[in-house]
């Protein structure tokens, strides 16, 4: 079911669908511990949505996250 939620999450970006992406995004991150790899990329995704919104905390927080596991994969 979390891959469900990151992969709609994305879909539902792709259509501007932005809230309800951002929505998906933080309930599949949150749903269970990912792979560094998949971490980085929706945690990424999800910093964008929040930029690109005007959600400057919460997006510097999606973004400090994604950085975290990038770490990890290094």
């Amino acid at each position: 079911m979390s891959e469900a939620m990151l992969n709609s999450a994305w879909v539902l970006a792709q259509v501007n669908r932005n809230e309800e992406a951002i929505v998906r995004y933080k309930g599949g991150l949150d749903a269970k511990r990912w792979p560094d790899g998949v971490e980085v990329a929706a945690g990424n995704n999800l910093g964008v949505l929040l930029r690109d919104l005007g959600r400057a905390d919460e997006a510097t927080h999606a973004f400090a996250r994604a950085a975290l596991a990038s770490n990890a994969v290094e």
